[in-house]
């Protein structure tokens, strides 16, 4: 589910917001985003929010993750708990300048279930709807790998909600 289409100002705020030093600004999307899906997903709530992580690399240049601002602001609109359930374990290249084709190798087996803290098992992600949280969705090789990672760690449902919507020409 998208907030809106990726473009012109839409486009601008959501780059932006990648960088912590525009929390502000990624709080606000994420309350935006976290009032269209308390709308939408009024019947089949989830249970809590993660989001996709960047590599410790990425977040050491943007000063954090952009996106997990955007990811609790939605959960605290939603009620619900924002949990950090993933990790980045290799770094990837940066999804815009990859052709569609190129995406899915791109992002295939990036992502993993994090460990707990001082405990070396996954968290029990049995009953648990979980809503994903990114920023943008062109097209959805990040959201399903990283989606297929949570259904393998247990969960029986993963909903996906993201700021905006590419659609790309070609």
């Amino acid at each position: 589910m998208a907030l809106w289409r990726y473009h012109g100002l839409v486009c601008d705020a959501v780059v932006a917001a990648k960088y912590v030093s525009q929390s502000p600004l990624a709080d606000a999307l994420g309350r935006r985003l976290g009032k269209m899906l308390a709308d939408q997903l009024a019947s089949d709530f989830p249970t809590l929010v993660t989001f996709v992580p960047s590599y410790f690399t990425r977040q050491w240049s943007r000063g954090g993750i952009g996106v997990r601002t955007i990811a609790a602001a939605a959960a605290s609109t939603l009620g619900i708990p924002c949990v950090p359930l993933l990790r980045a374990s290799r770094r990837i290249a940066k999804q815009a300048w990859l052709e569609n084709e190129d995406r899915i190798d791109n992002v295939r087996d990036a992502f993993e279930i994090r460990k707990r803290y001082g405990v070396l098992r996954s968290p029990d992600l049995s009953n648990q709807h979980i809503l994903l949280v990114d920023d943008v969705f062109t097209t959805g090789a990040t959201s399903n790998e990283v989606a297929g990672v949570l259904r393998q760690g247990g969960a029986p449902k993963v909903t996906i909600g993201v700021v905006a919507r590419a659609v790309r020409a070609g």
